[in-house]
């Protein structure tokens, strides 16, 4: 079987600049800055599966999101949420756009990390506007004094 390129390496090995070891990636695929958030929180009252969300942090224009992950402990208070994205108006008031942009019905009743962004079309997508990144329960509430961190990390150009 013949070896594959992806299409990062077949565009570098194209550049006028490799022969010379100065092939700068152009895009969000090949380069740009590795940036991460993380923070840890504790639910303060039930966060109800369907209608609320918990509001992790926010994210700039042109951030390429390429790992998302919750650390969780033994008992989330629910089997399985989901995460996304919304709007940020002034104030702060966040309108959830895409609830599950980065991942979806992802479990939670283990302890452990949960990896969020598992598929091609998650890592893909680029923000074309500030947003605001959404935590929300799927099946059943997150309860009352639940703690959990997350990390993100992405790209921008």
């Amino acid at each position: 079987m013949a070896s594959q390129n992806t299409t990062l390496f077949a565009a570098q090995i194209g550049s006028a600049d490799f022969a010379s070891g100065q092939a700068l990636p152009t895009s969000l695929d090949g380069g740009g800055k590795l940036n991460a958030i993380c923070d840890t929180f504790t639910t303060t009252s039930a966060v109800t599966a369907g209608s609320q969300t918990i509001t992790l942090c926010k994210l700039p224009a042109g951030a390429k999101v390429v790992s998302l992950e919750l650390i969780v402990p033994a008992s989330g208070g629910t089997s399985s949420a989901k995460i996304g994205y919304g709007t940020i108006a002034a104030g702060g008031t966040v309108t959830v756009v895409d609830d599950d942009r980065w991942g979806s019905g992802k479990d939670l009743s283990s302890a452990g990390r949960v990896q969020f962004v598992t598929v091609a079309a998650d890592a893909d997508y680029v923000t074309t506007t500030e947003v605001a990144v959404v935590l929300s329960p799927v099946t059943t509430n997150f309860a009352t004094a639940i703690a959990f961190a997350f990390i993100i990390t992405y790209i921008t150009a």
